[in-house]
């Protein structure tokens, strides 16, 4: 099984491209960030707080996993609005603690369920962004609260994003339909977890399975016309 992580700052198109994804037949895991729990005693960005939604997002992952059963290709794919590393950046000063231990929980994970996890970084040019920004802001007025309506938040946001490690980085700053992007992430995606999976298999440390089994829905198939 193949995670493709969709990552970037707020209004680089993460939502609206997992949208297209699920749209032509992929499995998707939503940012399942707004409903997450809240307490008036703890700002959401903080490392506690953080660190839930990485156990969340996790557990999400492999209830998928238990669900599916058995028979799946390995080139089943799935589509995540964002990957726990988001969670580096948003819990502040001390993000930089949970970046190993995700690093550590995404092994585990491939190890031991047969689950890969790509991340790929959507970046958008500045003004474009910020434009991108401020129009959801209208229809989505409760993000005031997690600050997206200040430019220099913005600003350091996506410095973080451009700064970061990501597998891939894909350009999203078209107005398009998406549709190539689309077809880009996943070729490359694609093609990493091949020569990937070559080398483990040629290395015989390959784990399979654990309790979790296997997927059992048919492999998407991944090629756009």
């Amino acid at each position: 099984m193949i995670v493709i992580c969709l990552e970037g700052c707020h209004g680089c198109g993460k939502s609206t491209l997992t949208s297209l994804f699920s749209k032509s037949g992929f499995m998707s895991l939503d940012e399942a960030f707004l409903s997450m729990p809240h307490y008036n005693c703890m700002s959401p960005q903080t490392m506690l707080m953080e660190s839930i939604w990485i156990g969340n997002w996790f557990s999400r992952l492999l209830d998928h996993r238990v669900a599916s059963g058995n028979g799946s290709s390995e080139e089943e794919v799935f589509i995540a609005d964002r990957s726990p590393f988001s969670a580096v950046c948003y819990a502040g000063d001390k993000g930089h603690l949970l970046d190993p231990v995700i690093r550590a929980q995404m092994e585990e994970v491939r190890d031991n369920a047969g689950i890969e996890i790509y991340s790929v970084h959507l970046e958008v040019e500045d003004e474009t962004l910020w434009r991108r920004i401020q129009t959801r802001l209208v229809v989505e007025p409760g993000r005031e609260e997690l600050n997206e309506g200040e430019r220099e938040h913005m600003d350091r946001i996506h410095g973080w994003y451009k700064a970061f490690d990501w597998d891939f980085v894909v350009d999203n700053t078209g107005e398009g339909g998406g549709e190539e992007v689309m077809a880009a992430i996943l070729e490359r995606v694609m093609l990493r977890s091949r020569k990937a999976r070559e080398e483990r298999e040629g290395g015989g440390d390959r784990k399979r399975g654990g309790e979790c089994g296997s997927p059992t829905s048919v492999a998407i198939e991944w090629t756009i016309e």
